[in-house]
């Protein structure tokens, strides 16, 4: 709550400032970060609306998103999330993708979401900090449908190319898990 009196202060202070954009984005994290839905709606919105930058826009786009799934308004999170995919450019668009998955996947709807989360691993692997996250919620949804065989195997994958010893070792306990299924 601090930081909204905060922001808002500099905004009334600076109206012309360079650095306006960016703390209106600021202001909108802090709105969702403080639960106030609707009021980071209206920030992303406007900065959607009067951004001079495409790479704000996207984030802002990305934001709105994540704002209208907490008010269960999937269906308008999914086209902020495709706009960014359709229009944005590198890391952006594997981060959309992620999330667009992530909610087909939170819905049980686990062909569309694995699906998604193949576009970041195939296509957009060069963005790792989405691919491992996006193997993981594949290996996880082909779990939920009962396909262990290529639970399995994602499981495996994820092992041999994470970067580090804390994922290898949950996806060990998974892949044990999985592997139980089978048996």
């Amino acid at each position: 709550l601090m930081a909204i009196e905060e922001f808002n202060e500099f905004l009334e202070k600076y109206p012309a400032s360079i650095l306006r954009a960016e703390v209106y984005y600021n202001l909108g994290l802090a709105y969702r970060d403080g639960k106030k839905i609707d009021e980071g709606v209206e920030i992303f919105r406007k900065l959607v609306e009067q951004s001079e930058s495409e790479t704000l826009k996207n984030q802002a786009r990305i934001q709105l998103g994540t704002l209208y799934q907490l008010k269960g308004d999937n269906k308008a999170a999914l086209e902020e999330y495709q706009i960014v995919v359709i229009k944005g450019e590198g890391e952006i668009v594997a981060e959309a993708n992620y999330w667009i998955g992530d909610m087909y996947f939170r819905e049980g709807e686990y062909k569309l979401a694995i699906d998604e989360f193949f576009k970041i691993v195939y296509l957009l692997y060069q963005y790792k900090n989405w691919v491992i996250p996006a193997q993981l919620r594949i290996a996880e949804a082909y779990d939920r449908m009962g396909n262990f065989k290529d639970s399995k195997k994602m499981y495996e994958k994820i092992i041999s190319e994470a970067p580090d010893d804390e994922t290898r070792e949950f996806a060990r306990k998974k892949l044990e898990e999985v592997e139980k299924k089978i048996r």
